[in-house]
């Protein structure tokens, strides 16, 4: 099986990229630390609060606070994500 993606169009093609783009995006203004969260199995659920507080939920234990986000970098994440699934946030 090839694992190639196959595109009919141009335009296919032109999503992709624009895909690809919001998404390394969306990686750098996570940064590390949040992505670790991400793929970490444990992680149960991220939560931001408006003063900038990130706090994590792992599978058996109690929530916690896991850094610091920028409002600027937070809205960032939030519109890129949005903008991925072709909405707007």
């Amino acid at each position: 099986m090839n694992a190639t993606p196959h595109f009919e169009t141009e335009a296919d093609l032109d999503a992709q990229s624009g895909k690809d783009r919001i998404k390394k995006k969306l990686i750098r203004d996570m940064g590390p630390e949040v992505l670790a969260l991400f793929s970490d199995p444990s992680t149960i659920e991220l939560m931001l609060n408006a003063d900038g507080q990130l706090w994590v939920e792992r599978l058996g234990g109690r929530v916690v606070p896991a850094g610091l986000i920028p409002l600027h970098r937070a809205e960032a994440i939030i519109r890129d994500g949005a903008g991925f699934h072709g909405k707007e946030a």
